[in-house]
């Protein structure tokens, strides 16, 4: 939950200043209506509507290595790129960002006026509305890894708990306790649950728990494919220089601080329980978001630095080698790259470019490192990747 809603925070402010490069724009009492602000002539023009398709992109050149299908978020439109280029929208209407795609390609998405959840099956064109829960919010959802088991977290919700449902069987689950979120479980049978000691994994038939990783103030989590390393976003320990006998204290200093939270990476081997501290990059002290790659032998990570907003003032995508902690940088340096996701064989990875207004998905060759821009959403970005097909 932490991701989704910093980015829609920065979704926010991309489209306000697109809007304002508009030449010759302004805004004015109404759509179309004009006024004068010291002799100068106002108008309000709305932006285009959203389409799918990508001014300026060309088509195929990053093909040749076998980038597949895959789904991306544009404002309310949900868009499919097909290997060859072309894209084309699947539905229109979701709310931009708030959905997540199954392994069988349904998508369930919340809608917050009415707090409803939603299962769209593109396949099969069709809508179910899962719950109801009016006044609730809903804090994360996520699909199992394999199978068809929807797990999702609403705030305020009565009775409180994780609603757990089983698309296949139809059959519904709910777990009460205190949570900070969950996490994709790489079996259907399980839950993975994030929580303020750690996180756990709860067994839906009878609600038994077993430690997963001990970890204190965890903010995210995430499984490797078979569920053989198990990475915590947490709070770091705090360091003892930074004391208010340090030198870098600032106990004068009793203005509003609007920086963020910092996270640190820990992977654990969940069979042995051995425990990998991921280290940062010179130049960078949180962790934005990660994901193993799908053979399992590195993790590529977002590294930030902690500023006022998101992504912040730096923000790069780098391959860390989990069995020697090697990093590669994969994004471009002086440029704000975040949400890095691997192509199923590993050979590339995806990420948003951040850097401008027209924030756009980039595919990056591993092996080679080169880098082609693939979509271009204009003043209607930032584009979000969504799944592969």
């Amino acid at each position: 939950m932490k991701r989704l809603s910093q980015m829609v925070v920065a979704a926010l402010f991309v489209a306000v200043c697109a809007g304002a490069q508009q030449t010759e724009t302004s805004v004015g009492t109404s759509p179309g209506s004009a006024t004068r602000v010291g002799g100068i002539k106002v108008e309000r023009v709305s932006p285009p509507k959203a389409t799918c398709e990508s001014a300026g992109i060309a088509m195929g050149l990053e093909t040749d290595g076998g980038l597949p299908e895959m789904e991306f978020w544009r404002q309310g439109l949900l868009c499919v790129r097909h290997s060859d280029g072309k894209t084309e929208a699947l539905r229109d209407g979701l709310p931009w960002g708030g959905g997540v795609v199954s392994a069988q390609g349904d998508v369930a998405y919340w809608i917050a006026e009415k707090g409803e959840l939603h299962v769209f099956s593109p396949k099969a064109n069709a809508d179910t509305v899962m719950d109801t829960l009016p006044g609730a919010n809903l804090r994360q959802m996520v699909w199992s890894l394999k199978g068809r088991t929807l797990v999702y977290f609403p705030a305020k919700a009565d009775p409180a708990g994780i609603r757990v449902v089983n698309l296949d069987s139809g059959a519904r689950n709910l777990l009460a306790g205190n949570f900070v979120g969950v996490a994709a479980s790489p079996d259907p049978e399980y839950v993975a649950t994030v929580e303020w000691a750690g996180v756990e994994r709860v067994r839906v038939a009878d609600g038994r728990r077993e430690d997963m990783a001990r970890v204190e103030f965890p903010a995210d989590a995430a499984y490797s494919r078979s569920g053989k390393w198990l990475g915590v976003e947490a709070t770091p320990a705090a360091d003892p220089t930074l004391t208010a006998n340090g030198n870098n204290a600032t106990v004068d200093d009793d203005s509003p601080d609007c920086t963020g939270g910092a996270f640190a990476l820990t992977v654990f081997e969940t069979a042995t329980k051995r425990v990998v501290g991921v280290p940062f990059p010179k130049g960078f002290d949180t962790v934005l978001d990660f994901e193993f790659s799908p053979d399992e032998g590195a993790v590529a990570v977002t590294y930030g630095v902690t500023g006022c907003d998101y992504p912040g003032d730096a923000a790069r995508v780098f391959v860390v080698s989990l069995a020697d902690l090697t990093m590669t940088p994969v994004s471009p340096e002086n440029q704000l790259s975040v949400e890095a996701h691997w192509s199923p064989d590993g050979k590339k990875i995806v990420f948003l470019d951040y850097t401008g207004s027209d924030a756009g998905i980039v595919v990056a060759d591993v092996m080679t490192g080169s880098l082609v821009r693939i979509t271009n959403p204009g003043p209607n970005g930032p584009d979000k990747w969504v799944a592969w097909r």
